[in-house]
């Protein structure tokens, strides 16, 4: 049942995958099974509804996709009181016109083609604010695509071509869809991430049609470094416990404590926190695993 409520390396819940299925035939009982198992099983789980509706806008979800989601929230969820943030909904909306463009030029026909019928869907899922009037002051006060685009994939920059439009929108589209930025955040080796930051900037001055080489290439190395990062990460994190342990080894009260000899559980608690944070792990961790780090890494396509 664990599983139910175990996102993957996406950051994904199995239930989002049911929603998102671009399937239409998808088994409606199949849903609903999956909902029942997790609120039997979990009934405190809250699902973060805001970051779903994000997710689906990045990977250019069609109007039914959304109108299954706020269905599903409404019908099975009523008792969850989570505020769907408009003004960001707007943005992502916004998003998902680009990611479905073929040009700039095309943003108003796909605008007009779904995307305010999916602000409509919204509406009448009890939305507190206009999205089809934020969608408008969102685009027009600010209409700039380079702004829009770059504040979309921050702290990632430098990758926009001022000369070629085209190419810009090729480039947003794959760092939306595959969000690069947010994985590139979670590499947490800052020569790994250069490394990435720099081929991206070089994205600006790639031809576009050599840029679907460069882009798998630089998606390839990403993978690299997130294959190798992994086990970096949980040895660091064996490493804070091995120290916070080490910490409270050396308090006789908080021995006696996990013993059962104590009884100021409270006072004991507070200073095992007080304990992880006084352990030295944010100084020695980073000292330790700049030996276990290979910085040049060959990674394979």
């Amino acid at each position: 049942p664990k599983s139910l409520i175990t996102v993957d390396k996406w950051g994904y819940l199995p239930l989002f995958y049911a929603i998102r299925s671009n399937n239409n035939n998808f088994p409606r009982e199949i849903l609903q099974f999956l909902i029942h198992k997790q609120k039997s099983a979990y009934p405190d789980f809250s699902l973060n509804w805001n970051e779903m509706i994000e997710s689906l806008c990045r990977a250019g979800a069609s109007l039914d996709i959304f109108q299954r989601l706020l269905t599903t929230r409404q019908t099975f969820f009523p008792e969850d009181d989570t505020t769907i943030d408009c003004r960001k909904t707007a943005r992502e909306l916004t998003i998902r016109c680009l990611v479905r463009c073929d040009c700039f030029e095309d943003y108003y026909s796909v605008w007009d083609d779904d995307t305010m019928e999916v602000a409509n869907v919204f509406q009448a899922c009890g939305t507190s604010e206009d999205i089809q009037s934020l969608l408008s002051l969102h685009i027009h006060q600010r209409f700039s695509w380079q702004t829009i685009c770059e504040e979309s994939v921050a702290p990632l920059e430098g990758w926009w071509n001022l000369d070629h439009s085209p190419s810009s929108l090729k480039i947003f589209q794959f760092l939306v869809k595959c969000k690069i930025s947010e994985r590139w955040n979670a590499i947490g080796v800052r020569t790994w991430r250069s490394n990435i930051q720099r081929e991206v900037e070089r994205l600006s001055c790639k031809a576009i049609w050599s840029l679907p080489n460069h882009l798998d290439a630089l998606h390839s190395q990403l993978v690299c470094y997130e294959r190798h990062y992994r086990p970096l990460n949980e040895a660091s994190f064996l490493l804070e416990l091995a120290l916070w342990k080490w910490k409270i080894d050396e308090l006789p009260i908080i021995a006696s404590d996990i013993e059962g000899e104590c009884d100021l559980a409270d006072d004991a608690a507070l200073t095992r926190r007080q304990c992880r944070m006084n352990c030295g792990a944010h100084s020695i961790i980073p000292n330790v695993l700049m030996f276990l780090i290979k910085l040049d890494i060959v990674c394979e396509e």
